[in-house]
């Protein structure tokens, strides 16, 4: 199977999370345990933001919400070429939903004021693109102690939801530690986004929490495309 990569997310050092498109359908590789980060492109691996990668065999293993979930061998993966820019931007654009509840039905909700939540075992997607519109902010709140909480934050107001405060999980923004924040990068990439430049979201759940709360797949900010330069990197 043939993807372009789409979704590039840090997981728990040193592990990642990819996912792409296939003839604009979403698709997340996966494994029994999860990806190492040997597997990005820059360690010589086939992954990166728009990377173009053959998967070789794969099996569909997902179950709500998780449907996009495929089984593949990573040592059979392999990095065929990098997408052309222009043909990126236009293929997220393509799959691009006005709302974050298009994308995941309704099973998502409103959890506290400013968060959303599908339940365990229910949910359309797990996985999507998002087109925004003005009103963004990307910020870092304070440290949090807890290793995965960097505070990376993203503002938006949803047509039907109203305002979002998401976290930000772009491998992009971190240092090597996959804990710091690259604050330059953040400012840079805010800048523009204040000029007005075309803005898309590759938004998805997280695993589901466990045990004591109530198992949720909480909803989480990818990665961030721009239009002016859909392959940027840090």
């Amino acid at each position: 199977m043939i993807v372009t990569i789409t979704h590039l997310t840090r997981m728990r050092p040193p592990y990642i999370c990819v996912a792409g498109l296939h003839e604009r359908n979403a698709v997340r590789p996966v494994i029994a345990g999860q990806l190492h980060r040997r597997f990005l492109r820059s360690n010589g691996g086939p992954f990166a933001i728009g990377a173009v990668v053959d998967l070789g065999p794969v099996k569909h293993v997902g179950n709500a919400p998780e449907h996009e979930d495929h089984s593949f061998n990573p040592a059979r993966a392999r990095h065929v070429r990098m997408a052309d820019a222009k043909a990126f931007w236009q293929e997220l654009k393509a799959v691009a939903r006005p709302s974050v509840e298009s994308i995941f039905g309704e099973d998502l909700f409103k959890r506290g004021r400013w968060s959303c939540a599908v339940d365990r075992g229910r949910g359309l997607a797990s996985l999507g693109c998002l087109q925004v519109y003005g009103g963004i902010e990307i910020f870092v709140r304070g440290l949090d102690p807890q290793p995965m909480r960097s505070g990376l934050r993203l503002i938006f107001r949803d047509p039907i939801l109203g305002k979002l405060d998401l976290g930000i999980t772009d491998l992009r923004f971190f240092q090597e530690d996959f804990i710091t924040v690259k604050e330059e990068i953040v400012e840079k990439v805010q800048a523009r986004i204040r000029t007005g430049v075309g803005l898309l979201l590759s938004v998805g759940l997280t695993r589901a929490t466990v045990p004591p709360d109530k198992p949720l797949h909480w909803l989480q900010v990818n990665n961030i495309h721009l239009a002016d330069e859909p392959l940027w990197n840090s």
